[in-house]
């Protein structure tokens, strides 16, 4: 059972990953809104507060509860799949204490690929956008069979991510 922990554990770790390089470089509204940012402007000319405000921004709009539940229900679903009660792993893994919180002070910190310079903060707001949409879109239970969950790291970005995929494939 250790071993399919491991596993879920991995692949949630690359989501979350993936969601966190996002967050760093995610989320201005188009008229610098929700983030203050300008929306026009690329990812490579903004300024670390800038950087700042867009990576709080994100964390705002993401579902860390539903993001919990996804990673308990995924845990619970693969280590029980050969015995152990599924429900009774999902509510031990539900009551554990959240995990650190990004902090976005050190986003800026990170460096962005030199492609980032073809992507502007409005593209990546519509990225994210889609991706926090097709995460919430996810429905786990302990019905749900370990293949399924599987095929959901499997599946290629969302259509709002596709423009950056094609302008600077090294964000993902």
């Amino acid at each position: 059972m250790p071993c399919y922990r491991a596993i879920i554990m991995i692949k949630l770790s690359l989501l979350a990953l993936f969601t966190s390089s996002l967050c760093v470089a995610a989320c201005g509204g188009g008229d610098g809104g929700g983030s203050g940012v300008d929306a026009s402007k690329d990812l490579l000319s903004l300024s670390d507060s800038e950087i700042e405000s867009l990576c709080e921004y994100s964390v705002s709009t993401s579902d860390a509860a539903h993001l919990k539940e996804i990673n308990c229900y995924s845990q619970a679903v693969f280590t029980t799949q050969m015995m152990g009660d599924c429900e009774t792993e999902f509510e031990a893994c539900m009551a554990e204490p959240d995990g650190e919180e990004f902090d976005c002070s050190t986003a800026a910190d990170d460096m962005f690929p030199d492609c980032a310079d073809q992507v502007t903060v409005g593209e990546m707001e519509t990225c994210f956008e889609a991706q926090s949409a097709a995460t919430n879109a996810i429905s786990i239970s302990c019905s749900t069979d370990p293949e399924d969950i599987n095929d959901l790291f499997d599946q290629e970005p969302p259509a709002g991510c596709q423009a950056i995929i094609a302008k600077c494939p090294d964000l993902f």
